[in-house]
């Protein structure tokens, strides 16, 4: 598998490509461990679906903890002190999946309602100190077809930053979408061509509303809308697309 898409929300793609990047080639390289056959082994129980086989999310789990277990990443414990002296309670732990460097990671083919509670984790041990950047890694809802119904996608995760209110959560995060490698016969032509439809069907803001009015007219942008005072693009990269949250 590789990565399809990735969202950048406050900076969190410039702080992973100037301050990061060995980590990110560590992130990509466990990424593309994934074997779309070796990971396709959950016999689904669900009706109209019955013995069909899906693509397991605790299998492709496991490639991305084997990989980056084997980098030197490791899960982040945070103790909650707090909740230890109410009557009642054990107390409380937040814990992301990985971490190195200043980077956390959270692996999230689970169901949707996680999401939002992967980007309280990760604020907290931001507001600590102990990470710069999250990074969120989720499946393409073109991927979640092909596993148990209810998975969170990262067309979903995007949506969910979308309807809050500009800037919050207030950290640098990328949402990575992985999906399949699938072949194109498409030529150079025409990607061009398309980016270009993509380019003229753009939505535009008023010149006030944005920061750079040259970000308007790139023909090489490809709008994926936007919400109330934010603008959503995605540019071209070496390896994937990047979806700025401006």
């Amino acid at each position: 598998m590789r990565i399809i898409q990735r969202l950048s929300h406050m900076g969190g793609a410039e702080v992973i490509e100037s301050h990061h990047r060995a980590r990110w080639d560590e992130i990509e390289k466990a990424i593309a461990a994934i074997k779309p056959e070796r990971v396709k082994t959950k016999e689904s129980q669900e009706k109209g679906r019955q013995g069909r086989r899906l693509y397991s999310p605790t299998a492709m789990n496991k490639v991305i903890e084997a990989n980056l277990q084997d980098q030197g990443w490791q899960s982040m414990v945070e103790d909650a002190p707090m909740l230890e002296h109410v009557e009642g309670s054990r107390g409380s732990q937040r814990v992301i999946d990985f971490a190195k460097d200043g980077v956390g990671i959270e692996v999230q083919f689970g169901k949707y309602a996680f999401i939002a509670y992967d980007f309280v984790k990760f604020l907290a041990f931001y507001e600590e100190q102990r990470i710069n950047v999250g990074v969120e890694i989720m499946a393409m809802r073109s991927l979640t077809k092909e596993m148990s119904s209810g998975v969170g996608s990262w067309e979903s995760a995007m949506q969910v930053l979308k309807t809050r209110p500009r800037g919050h959560p207030p950290m640098p995060l990328v949402l990575v979408g992985i999906g399949l490698v699938e072949p194109t016969k498409r030529n150079d032509e025409d990607r061009q061509a398309e980016a270009a439809r993509g380019a003229r069907e753009a939505y535009e803001l008023p010149p006030d509303e944005g920061r750079d009015g040259r970000a308007y007219r790139d023909p090489q942008a490809e709008w994926l809308g936007a919400g109330a005072g934010q603008t959503v693009r995605r540019l071209p990269s070496q390896n994937n697309s990047i979806a700025l949250l401006v």
